[in-house]
């Protein structure tokens, strides 16, 4: 199992032996998505596995790059769809028609696959997917989230650089954005993703510095592949440069 599936699978079964300080509430922005760990609290199916996400570490599920928002319908649409036969831990299920009803995270793979449930007060709780699906229409759809298809990643998958929350971006002033253009180290941070972009066919110049047509590529890229569409290269953007499918 790879780093991130078992840090997944870690987080939602923290939330089953946290479940009394754990309550259900539909609640957005996302409660907890800054601080790993927090207790008490308050969000629903949703919520949590997208919170079990961001704490490891993952890329975000909804493709909104953790603005705080996000339900079964940005799960659907974002996630790449798989079958039951192809689902392991750290795999999300979507019970129910249209947009959705639920969401669990799967922590057992199997014909009936262990589940973290978080979808009452009561709750988040380990059950059999059978036993969850009962209770929800048709269909059970089983998603698998960008960053953990282990066959989709490469030798040269180069980690991302920067603190939790910095991305590359234009210059401003925000301290929060590296742009290139005044620190060397922020340019040989840099280089690497420009020059992954240009292996997948890409037409930029790797300068370390958010510059030339790096700005339009990554939007570009961002809205190629669903993810959010911000301008700068967080760590959905640059971890998708090595782990999405060249299109």
């Amino acid at each position: 199992m790879s780093d991130l599936r078992s840090m997944i699978v870690e987080h939602a079964s923290w939330g089953v032996d946290n479940e009394p300080q754990i309550h259900y509430q539909q609640l957005r922005p996302i409660d907890g998505l800054g601080t790993p760990g927090k207790l008490p609290l308050s969000t629903d199916c949703s919520g949590f596995v997208t919170l079990c996400y961001a704490w490891a570490g993952a890329p975000d599920p909804n493709g909104v790059g953790y603005d705080g928002s996000g339900f079964t319908g940005t799960l659907l649409g974002h996630l790449r769809h798989i079958s039951a036969g192809e689902a392991l831990p750290g795999d999300l299920v979507v019970l129910g028609p249209g947009m959705g009803d639920h969401v669990v995270v799967i922590v057992e793979a199997g014909s009936d696959p262990l589940v973290v449930s978080h979808g009452q007060e009561a709750g988040p709780l380990r059950l059999r997917l059978s036993t969850e699906s009962a209770a929800h229409a048709a269909p059970v759809t089983f998603l698998r989230g960008l960053g953990l298809d282990e066959q989709a990643a490469t030798a040269d998958e180069v980690p991302f650089p920067l603190p939790a929350g910095h991305w590359f971006g234009p210059p401003s002033q925000d301290p929060r954005n590296h742009s290139g253009f005044e620190s060397a180290p922020d340019r040989a941070a840099f280089v690497p993703w420009q020059q992954r972009m240009i292996t997948r066919g890409w037409h930029l110049d790797a300068t370390g510095r958010f510059d030339g047509a790096t700005p339009t590529v990554c939007r570009d890229f961002q809205k190629e592949k669903g993810l959010g569409v911000d301008g700068g290269v967080g760590i959905d953007t640059w971890r998708a440069a090595w782990s999405m499918a060249v299109t």
